[in-house]
């Protein structure tokens, strides 16, 4: 055999085991996680009476779904849509008044990822969260929501136990910001979920 013959046949053969084994793989996927969070820049102040504590709720939950194509061996792009539930806080007042804000949003997110191997992926995400604060107070009997888009980005691991399976790592951030009445808090979550690929 001769040299060209040679190097034909070796770069079929790199070829086909580049191929067999394509660790950024196409799917679609659905995910849950629980994490804890923290808000900034936020405070709820009741015109009825002066505070005396606050009780806050870190424990948040999402669950969403997404799908990711591979555009080589170890580079794969797609989104992601989820619901974000991200913790409660309850403010008591002097007068036994007492209100209580929720925190949650609705993210689409565009998804990069590095394929290490075929068990190991590091992942960026990036796009914008439709957060949303439910404040409701006892003293008036009614509730104040206040909806806004706001950017959002999220950084994370993950380890495939087979192609079906796999559990992840993330830390999101939400940029919000304050104007008086409509304050729209930063938001920071660390998640742990699980993941399931069709």
């Amino acid at each position: 055999m001769n040299k060209t013959n040679l190097s034909l046949v070796s770069v079929f053969f790199t070829t086909l085991a580049l191929s067999s084994t394509l660790w950024a793989k196409e799917q679609v996927y659905i995910f849950t996680d629980i994490g804890t969070s923290a808000n900034t820049d936020y405070s709820f102040t009741s015109a009825s009476s002066p505070l005396i504590s606050n009780e806050i709720n870190y424990v948040s939950y999402r669950f969403g779904a997404g799908y990711s194509t591979p555009v080589s061996q170890h580079f794969s792009l797609g989104g992601e849509i989820a619901y974000n539930y991200y913790g409660d806080e309850t403010y008591h007042y002097l007068n036994l008044d007492q209100a209580e804000i929720s925190f949650s949003s609705t993210d689409v997110l565009f998804v990069t990822a590095l394929h290490l191997n075929s068990e190991w992926e590091t992942h960026v995400k990036f796009g914008a969260a439709y957060e949303e604060v439910v404040a409701t107070e006892s003293y008036f009997g009614g509730n104040v929501t206040t909806k806004e888009w706001v950017p959002e980005a999220v950084a994370g691991m993950s380890y495939h136990f087979n192609e079906h399976f796999s559990v992840h790592g993330d830390f999101s951030y939400l940029m919000g910001w304050v104007s008086g009445l409509n304050d729209m808090p930063d938001i920071t979550v660390g998640w742990l979920g699980l993941s399931y690929a069709f």
